[in-house]
């Protein structure tokens, strides 16, 4: 009995220590993506009514990076990203791009990213808050 109570006592605690080690992560460090836009493009869907697009950012004080990911097959997608306080990001997605833009401890909470498409272009891009 004394035997078979330590046995459970010891599978119990190992059953315990690997589920404390699975959950201990800090999300901080995993680059968990708060908010993201993408869009994909297709030549044949052009319409210059659609040229244009700006949307505005999730940024949260715990935001610490925006990144801006995309690839071209043909063409290129301009992107310009810009904070309330005034700074401005320009990048020109032509072929494979992945850029990063680090916040500072004070950083705005308010950003803006517009984009430009033309006619001959066929890729995707992503902008995401992290």
């Amino acid at each position: 009995m004394k035997k078979r109570l330590w046995s459970l006592l010891c599978v119990l605690a190992v059953i315990c220590g690997i589920l404390s080690g699975c959950g201990a992560r800090n999300d901080s460090d995993t680059g968990l993506v708060e908010s993201s836009w993408e869009m994909n493009l297709l030549r044949e869907e052009y319409d210059e009514k659609y040229t244009h697009y700006e949307q505005s950012l999730t940024v949260s004080k715990d935001t610490s990076e925006i990144t801006v990911t995309g690839q071209t097959t043909s063409g290129k997608i301009d992107v310009r990203i810009t904070s309330g306080d005034g700074e401005e990001y320009n990048y020109c997605i032509d072929g494979v791009m992945d850029e990063k833009i680090p916040l500072g401890w004070f950083h705005s909470m308010e950003w803006t990213a517009a984009v430009d498409l033309y006619e001959d272009t066929e890729g995707s891009f992503i902008i995401a808050t992290r």
